[in-house]
């Protein structure tokens, strides 16, 4: 056969990051912006804050310290989403911001610190600086503008336990005044998504969005199992006379424990077993 010679290549790898691994651990940087109006509409400038927070804190952390901003701003500041957006590379322009998920913000952040250049790193050690203290993560709010928040409530507010125990109160006398009684999952959900709510926005009706349907299907499921539990039991409960001294009296057994003792099948075989047709 005839051979060939096939040169050799050595394998590329990528250099290790000019900053170092990224650790979730650390406390890092994040420098919050908000700005008025829709992202859609590229607005410019805005307030920014600047805070500690570590990745491995997860995204409902970034989004308490995050709307710190927005509450230090205007009282009536209004968000225009819950979303907070995240500036993936230095250049990168308001169009491709990302909006940050618990799924993605490891992932994102990495990526981030990843693109820090050696020239950058010589910049921050000539300020006697580590990357930690120097570097920071870019992250965006939206909120309305002026014009479209007139007899707009302030702003969402943390679902705290004392706001969740008193609207529970609101959610009973809505369940009393219509007739319908929610069931746990959505007694809950309703709790937590009108105590962040602005500040005297009364339940007035149930929200029509994707979660609180979970939740109500979550406690329909959770029903039917219960009903059916209930209905077994009865079934596997029966009546039977037993002479106890010359009296007849009727006593409940159940039916499984029996059916072990005399060695017979855990089902009706007249329903169910060889004589159902």
């Amino acid at each position: 056969p005839i051979g060939c010679w096939l040169p050799c290549h050595p394998i590329e790898t990528m250099p290790p990051p000019a900053a170092g691994p990224f650790d979730v651990n650390a406390e890092c940087k994040f420098k919050c912006t908000v700005r008025k109006g829709r992202i859609e509409a590229n607005p410019r400038a805005g307030k920014t804050e600047v805070f500690s927070f570590k990745v491995s804190e997860g995204i409902e952390i970034l989004k308490a310290k995050a709307m710190r901003c927005v509450r230090q701003g205007e009282a009536t500041q209004q968000l225009v989403t819950e979303d907070i957006y995240f500036k993936k590379s230095k250049g990168s322009p308001q169009s491709q911001y990302i909006a940050l998920t618990e799924e993605n913000l490891e992932q994102l952040t990495t990526r981030r610190w990843n693109l820090i250049s050696r020239r950058d790193v010589e910049i921050m050690q000539t300020e006697e600086n580590t990357v930690l203290e120097s570097f920071f993560f870019e992250i965006f709010l939206y909120v309305h503008k002026e014009n479209a928040r007139q007899n707009v409530p302030t702003g969402l507010r943390q679902a705290t336990a004392n706001r969740i125990e008193e609207v529970g109160r609101q959610i009973r006398q809505y369940e009393v005044a219509n007739d319908v009684k929610f069931g746990d999952i959505t007694r809950h959900h309703l709790g937590v998504h009108q105590a962040r709510q602005p500040e005297g926005t009364a339940f007035t009706d149930i929200p029509n969005d994707n979660i609180t349907r979970q939740a109500q299907q979550l406690d329909a499921m959770r029903q039917q199992l219960a009903t059916e539990e209930q209905t077994e039991e009865q079934r596997n409960v029966k009546r039977i006379r037993i002479n106890i001294q010359g009296n007849w009296l009727e006593v409940s057994v159940d039916i499984r424990s029996v059916r072990q003792a005399l060695g017979l099948p855990q089902h009706d075989l007249f329903s169910q077993g060889i004589f159902h047709d």
